[in-house]
């Protein structure tokens, strides 16, 4: 089954939504490692997409965290009606993710049951020392 859509760009971070003026706000963008204090880690966390449609118009969407041990830990679906063949925006917020370890993860998308790996990342756990150069 070929894909009907491309995805251009994913980005994971802590808050994500539509603005105004067909602007999104993302806040706390994370590169591909996300450093957390302690383990278990819980926190919100958004996942934005990118996409361009090819003659997609309804579609139904899913977005996974998969963890290390390729489990699923946060998943948030829905279905859409999008303008066919321009570039859009998506906004995915988790209201709470729970990381219990470190190790690769990866953000997985389904789109009318088209299912592939968009984005991976690692987590780890910052080291005392460098928990305290943070509190200085």
């Amino acid at each position: 089954m070929s894909k009907n859509y491309k995805i251009l760009s994913c980005l994971l971070c802590d808050f994500a939504v539509k603005g105004q003026g067909h602007k999104d706000i993302l806040i706390g963008i994370y590169a591909n490692v996300m450093v957390v204090s302690t383990l278990p880690a819980m926190m919100p966390l958004a996942v934005w997409v990118q996409l361009q449609p090819v003659g997609l118009k309804d579609v139904k969407m899913k977005i996974e965290i998969i963890d290390p041990h390729n489990k699923s830990i946060a998943r948030i679906e829905g279905e859409l009606i999008l303008n066919e063949n321009n570039i859009v925006g998506l906004p995915f917020q988790i209201p709470i993710v729970k990381f219990v370890e470190e190790g690769k993860y990866k953000i997985e998308l389904e789109i009318n049951s088209s299912k592939e790996t968009i984005k991976e990342f690692s987590v780890i756990k910052m080291k005392d020392e460098e928990d305290q150069f943070m509190k200085v």
